[in-house]
């Protein structure tokens, strides 16, 4: 079994309290949040490219790209301390993926979940309030998947 340095040290006489550790923790967050903003900014626009005015139903290459811009930046969620912005991420990906799987397309679909996404990474929003966001957005999800396409067999 492999020993940390964190071990050690909280191990040996008059080593750190969790709660030293916790500070310690709490303010390389702090350091790593102006770092990170930008990249949750870039992927929000990148969406918005994506999805444009809302009318149309992007390809399912944009979809899968959705799809990837979400997943890659909810590892990233804990380093800006925006309450919600995980389960916002994860209902793109979802809400994306759900699209995919369908041949419904309701104009607007993305623009609620985008609205979220901004107002989530502004600070702008209580968890109670994203909460409600994402109840909402549960809904379009739901009869997007309500209306998955049909798997096709191919008898041999």
């Amino acid at each position: 079994m492999i020993e940390t340095a964190f071990e050690r040290e909280a191990r040996r006489p008059g080593g750190k309290r969790v709660s030293e550790c916790l500070v310690e923790a709490h303010a390389n967050l702090e350091v790593l949040a102006p770092r990170t903003l930008p990249r949750f900014q870039e992927g929000l626009e990148r969406i918005r490219t994506i999805v444009g005015n809302g009318r149309e139903r992007p390809s399912d290459e944009h979809l899968k790209h959705i799809f990837r811009i979400a997943d890659g930046l909810i590892a990233y969620c804990l380093t800006v301390n925006r309450p919600g912005l995980d389960q916002v991420l994860l209902r793109t990906a979802l809400l994306s993926d759900a699209v995919h799987g369908s041949d419904l397309w309701i104009p607007g679909t993305f623009a609620p979940l985008i609205e979220t996404f901004q107002l989530t990474l502004d600070g702008s929003l209580e968890l109670t309030q994203v909460s409600v966001l994402i109840e909402n957005i549960d809904l379009c999800i739901a009869r997007y998947k309500r209306a998955e396409r049909e798997a096709v067999t191919i008898d041999a």
